[in-house]
């Protein structure tokens, strides 16, 4: 498995939230994130301001300080956007830093299976990244009907002081 540094600047990004978070114990509850996409494209997606082009749209897990008590984690679709704005509703609106970030092209039908072994990579090479957040990049050139397109795994590194 072949990963990548990449610099990213900062990106803003519109969607919504899986409601109540992805348990981490029980694994059916991953078709909530199904459920999620399904509704941002039926309902979300359209409505959201100043959306860049190619469109860019992320998965956004986000591991808060209470992930492990409450034993989920949240889960976030999003689409990029060109300049930051307020959450309403059920929109929210969330900034991706600036800066360096190990990017492990995957194939799409098999992420779950990859993402083990790029924690092993990272582990293995003494990559510092922050473990809080970490994102799947849905590529704008890729059709994901089809099950061997290739998807972006993102962590971003931390300088370790």
């Amino acid at each position: 498995m072949e990963y990548y540094i990449k610099n990213y600047s900062v990106r803003h990004y519109a969607g919504i939230m899986a409601e109540g978070g992805i348990s981490l114990i029980n694994i059916s509850e991953r078709q909530k994130i199904k459920e999620t996409w399904r509704f941002f494209y039926e309902y979300i997606l359209e409505a959201l301001p100043e959306r860049v082009s190619p469109q860019y749209y992320i998965g956004l897990d986000w591991y808060g300080d209470d992930y492990q008590e409450r034993r989920a984690y949240d889960y976030m679709v999003l689409a990029q956007v060109k300049e930051e704005f307020e959450d309403y509703g059920n929109i929210i609106y969330r900034t991706l830093p600036e800066g360096k970030y190990v990017v492990f092209p995957m194939i799409y039908d098999y992420i779950r299976i990859m993402k083990q072994k790029a924690y092993i990579l990272i582990k293995k090479h003494k990559i510092n990244v922050d473990y809080t957040f970490e994102f799947i990049e849905y590529l704008p050139d890729q059709n994901y009907m089809d099950p061997e397109a290739i998807v972006n795994f993102c962590m971003k590194i931390v300088d370790v002081h």
